[in-house]
């Protein structure tokens, strides 16, 4: 269900950045579901809202009957037991099977996710998002002074170099996926 609200995040996004607005595409959505109008009638409410003339649209929610009549569509299956680390395209396969979108969709709603990500913590920004049972925090790591140790090989004394400041991303697992990781 997750992976269906982002979807429809990404759509959003993408008509904000063309000339349609979102509810023009709202609008185009809805009059497709319900057998479409004609193009004369949908130009001609698109042409009104750009001049700031009123348009009556119906509601966008679905009856309860319709809206679990669409999410039977979605397989509800669990998933088995991962033998091995999933590379992206099987994630990508996962989602898709599961949601009941396509692949490009599902590759296109990861890509965004990471966008978001980035947004979160990228320097300006609040430098911290919960995700998927994990806290990333962005931390600052403390200079480094210089030291003297031993040569790991050779056994011989050194000078380690002095290390400036660095900013850090730490991630923390949060009790719900440490719960799942505990077998408990």
């Amino acid at each position: 269900m997750i992976y269906q609200s982002l979807y429809k995040a990404v759509v959003a996004s993408k008509a904000s950045t063309t000339n349609l607005g979102v509810k023009q595409l709202a609008l185009k959505a809805a009059s497709s579901a319900k057998g479409g109008k004609s193009s004369a009638s949908s130009k001609a409410s698109t042409s009104a809202q750009h001049k700031g003339g009123s348009v009556t649209k119906s509601s966008s929610r679905k009856p309860a009957a319709k809206r679990e009549a669409a999410t039977k569509g979605v397989v509800q299956q669990s998933l088995p037991v991962a033998k091995h680390p999933y590379p992206k395209s099987e994630i990508v396969k996962s989602i898709s099977d599961r949601v009941g979108i396509t692949r490009k969709q599902a590759s296109e709603t990861i890509r965004v996710l990471g966008d978001i990500v980035n947004v979160h913590l990228k320097p300006g920004s609040c430098g911290q998002i919960k995700l998927l049972g994990v806290k990333f925090v962005v931390a600052k790591r403390p200079p480094r002074p210089q030291r003297t140790g031993i040569h790991p090989v050779s056994g011989e004394k050194m000078v380690f170099k002095a290390k400036p400041a660095q900013m850090v991303v730490r991630a923390k697992i949060l009790k719900q996926l440490r719960q799942i990781t505990e077998g408990k």
